[in-house]
């Protein structure tokens, strides 16, 4: 039975990370780096698929606080990345690891998790 966390705490946003870049629920395509929406962007249904969904770290959280590296658009800069693996925890990033084929994941702490990861990601950037 797919585990489902419901908003216990009413958070106003739904923070989602996809193990593969591009991965695709809930009618989006999610990308690997965190990205934080309104909780009201999705129906009740949409929730429960992405907090079902095993290729998906979900966290709710409060409205997210405004940065001046962000641009209008919304993009986040490149030092955010960083802080949001370092925010999340080592299941959810053996998660991420997992997907992303990173060999050794298993046996790995929190930092080397995250410099596999980033490291991962700037591989296939530069690619």
């Amino acid at each position: 039975m797919p585990k489902t966390i419901i908003n216990r705490h009413n958070a106003s946003h739904i923070r989602i990370t996809a193990a593969v870049e591009g991965f695709r629920r809930a009618g989006i395509a999610h990308p690997a780096e965190p990205t934080t929406r309104p909780v009201s962007d999705f129906s009740k249904g949409q929730l429960e698929q992405l907090q079902s969904e095993p290729r998906l770290v979900v966290e709710f959280v409060e409205a997210p606080e405004t940065d001046q590296a962000d641009n209008e658009e919304g993009t986040v800069g490149p030092d955010s990345v960083g802080a949001k693996l370092k925010d999340m925890t080592v299941p959810d990033l053996k998660v991420i690891a997992d997907a992303g084929n990173i060999p050794g994941y298993k046996s790995m702490d929190k930092p080397s998790l995250i410099t596999a990861i980033e490291e991962s990601r700037k591989a296939k950037e530069e690619a």
